[in-house]
């Protein structure tokens, strides 16, 4: 009796929230939608209601407001149909709405609770891209060698954090290289050399290798630059 009386106020709730959401009027909609949620926890749509609260926000364009629901999605109800798509959506809401550093949290929450998903190791990339779009290029190398700590994982988990073996080269060159242009020449030089060491079929070893002897050259230190350089015409040049 009392689950009927809750289901019939908490439709005609969300019937007039997707009315207002209709005349354009978003904010009200997503209060509406939220206050099912207040007052109706045991909603049998009460994660759906939430959700288009979220939606509601991100239609309106407050993105802030859009992404922390999102979230919140995804925390009260991890085993709803739409919890990962929205902790997806709650990072493009921050993307969105410039607030780069909350989107990377995000994305990084998404690769932390969710190791075994597809989209673990893109969301990585995803996380280094946001710190860059910030402007703070040292938290975006070291997203990229986040790739490199989890194909670590990944080989003593194969269900975790599939693709990082391929990814992790590529992941590793981007760091290095972001390194070097940041000066942070001893920072470079130690990922060349991961790189090297542990992918030397990678197309980027070569690369890697031949950086390595440039930042010896842009530390002054001609003994190790000369070293890398021969050490590189030994195993890359071609004849």
């Amino acid at each position: 009796e009392k689950s009927d009386l809750v289901e019939s106020i908490s439709a005609a709730m969300f019937q007039l929230a997707q009315s207002k959401q209709k005349t354009g009027d978003y904010a009200g909609a997503a209060d509406v939608f939220k206050r099912i949620i207040i007052d109706y926890p045991d909603f049998t749509r009460a994660d759906k209601a939430l959700f288009n609260a979220a939606f509601a926000y991100e239609t309106g364009k407050m993105y802030v407001e859009a992404g922390r629901e999102f979230e919140r999605v995804f925390d009260k109800f991890p085993n709803s149909p739409s919890a990962k798509e929205a902790l997806l959506r709650s990072a493009r809401a921050y993307q969105t709405g410039r607030q780069f550093a909350f989107a990377a949290q995000i994305f990084l929450k998404y690769k932390d609770q969710l190791p075994a998903d597809s989209q673990a190791v893109p969301c990585i990339f995803r996380a280094a891209n946001m710190y860059d779009s910030a402007g703070d290029y040292l938290a975006s190398a070291k997203m990229y060698e986040v790739v490199y700590d989890v194909y670590i994982v990944n080989q003593k988990d194969a269900a975790k954090y599939r693709g990082s073996k391929e990814a992790a080269p590529e992941a590793l060159y981007s760091a290095g290289l972001i390194y070097e242009k940041a000066r942070k020449f001893n920072d470079a030089i130690r990922i060349y050399q991961k790189l090297e060491q542990a992918f030397p079929g990678s197309p980027n070893a070569p690369e890697a290798v031949f950086s390595v002897a440039i930042c010896y050259d842009s530390l002054g230190d001609t003994k190790k630059m000369a070293e890398n350089y021969i050490g590189y015409t030994k195993r890359f040049a071609e004849d």
